[in-house]
């Protein structure tokens, strides 16, 4: 028997985009291109749309998963059944233990810009404790909440970021990106392992 999911923890479809772009995106899109070129040079665009492909591959096994689904279990509950109980709790655990370590590693990369960037003077755990107090605040308001703050973060991206690189175009020559394949696989795929961690 179907469990049917609360309205208030439903959201519209084409909202997901904006949710999947905002845990992707975070801090490190303030230095991404200096460890993206570090390896593969002029030819990390490559690394680019390799990572692109793989999280598009990823996502549609997710999707193939959750649709084979028939009791409309959650995530967990599928690791349950395909990996046992103790193996599916466990990778249950690193999962949450996972998002954990990576909710702190962005939290301390935007308590650090904030503190480089804007207040250099202030002191950090007044700094953390309004930061904390404000995602508590959007957390409590629910699922719903964070999504609409995720579409907003997309719809300032596009507003504002977009057109400026628009501005570049008149400078852009084909022959920038040659010579194509210069650099060794090895390379173009250091160069993904560190566009993944961004």
């Amino acid at each position: 028997m179907k469990n049917p999911v609360d309205e208030k923890h439903q959201i519209s479809p084409f909202l997901i985009v904006p949710l999947m772009y905002v845990s992707m995106v975070g801090v490190g899109v303030l230095n991404f291109q200096r460890e993206l070129a570090e390896h593969a040079g002029y030819n990390s665009y490559i690394s680019v749309v390799l990572v692109g492909i793989s999280i598009h591959i990823i996502l549609w096994m997710i999707y193939n998963i959750l649709r084979s689904n028939q009791e409309s279990l959650d995530v967990t509950a599928i690791n349950k059944s395909c990996f046992g109980k103790i193996a599916g709790n466990l990778i249950n655990f690193a999962i949450v233990l996972y998002f954990c370590v990576g909710a702190y590693m962005e939290f301390r990369a935007y308590i650090e810009v904030i503190q480089v960037w804007v207040f250099p003077s202030m002191d950090m755990l007044l700094l953390c404790t309004i930061l904390v107090l404000l995602i508590y605040y959007t957390v409590s308001g629910g699922f719903r909440s964070v999504t609409a703050l995720s579409f907003f973060g997309l719809l300032i991206t596009i507003i504002f970021i977009i057109p400026e690189n628009l501005l570049v175009l008149p400078y852009t020559h084909p022959l920038n990106m040659m010579p194509l394949f210069n650099h060794s696989i090895t390379d173009i795929l250091l160069s993904s392992k560190s566009m993944i961690y961004q």
